[in-house]
């Protein structure tokens, strides 16, 4: 249930209120206020307001990335998918593996008002089409080990475009245009 709730930091919030009943066996009130104009991306980026850059925000086999980077590398996305002409609400297909490329290039979709749409990389291609479709997502970002993925069934009939490729340069695959991110 979503009612307003006056807040000292903003007039502008939203309280989400559990709605399983109090009396079940278990059940807890998870309520917690939301402003009206929300970004995930700002609980990143908050970070950086706290004096949290320096930090580390990410562990991996890949590497590690201080909050400081992790934003930078967020922004730069965010930008970047901007460039190609999305706008707010429009939707990027993500074929990512667990990389440090994954949440900048997430955070950066986000905090550009875009919608970033996470598929299993397990996806056969039968399936990737009808996500590309369904979603009208005109852009998709992708693991280099995984663009092979995009080829002319995954591509056919669906608005994709543009495929950025991650950790690499993309092999084969049938999007008309390629970009290699930068690492």
């Amino acid at each position: 249930m979503i009612s307003p709730k006056s807040n000292p930091k903003s007039d502008a919030t939203f309280e989400i209120a559990d709605p399983v009943p109090s009396d079940s066996p278990g059940a807890l009130e998870i309520g917690f206020n939301i402003p009206q104009r929300y970004n995930a991306s700002r609980i990143l980026f908050d970070n950086l307001a706290n004096g949290n850059g320096e930090r580390t925000a990410l562990i991996g086999p890949a590497g590690t990335r201080s909050y400081g980077e992790l934003c930078a590398e967020a922004s730069r996305w965010g930008n970047g998918l901007q460039s190609l002409g999305l706008k707010r609400g429009d939707r990027v297909l993500m074929f990512l593996d667990d990389t440090p490329a994954y949440p900048a290039a997430f955070f950066g979709a986000v905090r550009a008002g875009l919608v970033p749409l996470l598929i299993n990389t397990l996806t056969p291609p039968d399936l990737l089409q009808f996500y590309l479709s369904d979603s009208n997502a005109s852009v998709a970002v992708a693991d280099a080990e995984f663009c092979s993925r995009f080829d002319a069934q995954a591509c056919q009939d669906t608005p994709l475009r543009t495929l950025i490729s991650v950790n690499g340069t993309a092999g084969d695959h049938a999007a008309p245009n390629s970009i290699a991110a930068e690492s």
